[in-house]
């Protein structure tokens, strides 16, 4: 269930946000290569990092609801945040400002 949350908050960000800059076969062609890297890292059994270490999601959360999620690497010696997206509604929150201070 959460995935598809997930799936339908990127969707619509990737609709509202990024149509009027790209072209719809770009915007697809990003969104598969996310969720293709994604399925990548899922299947990886030995990554030679240490517990705690990794990609991970973020889940911004507003009244119960997903509002954002950012896609973080936490590794030994720095914290890198390669994704953000979150609901259009939301935007007067400015959440990539916020994203980026937690």
């Amino acid at each position: 269930m959460v995935n598809d949350v997930l799936y339908c908050i990127l969707n619509y960000y990737n609709h509202e946000m990024m149509m009027p800059y790209f072209c719809s076969s770009c915007v697809c062609l990003c969104l598969c290569v996310y969720v293709m890297c994604l399925q990548l890292n899922e299947d990886e059994e030995d990554n030679n990092l240490p517990a705690g270490y990794g990609s991970f999601h973020q889940h911004y959360i507003l009244d119960g609801k997903i509002i954002a999620v950012g896609v973080i690497d936490i590794l030994p010696r720095c914290v890198s945040s390669v994704y953000f997206y979150y609901d259009p509604a939301y935007a007067f929150l400015t959440l990539g400002t916020y994203s980026a201070l937690r």
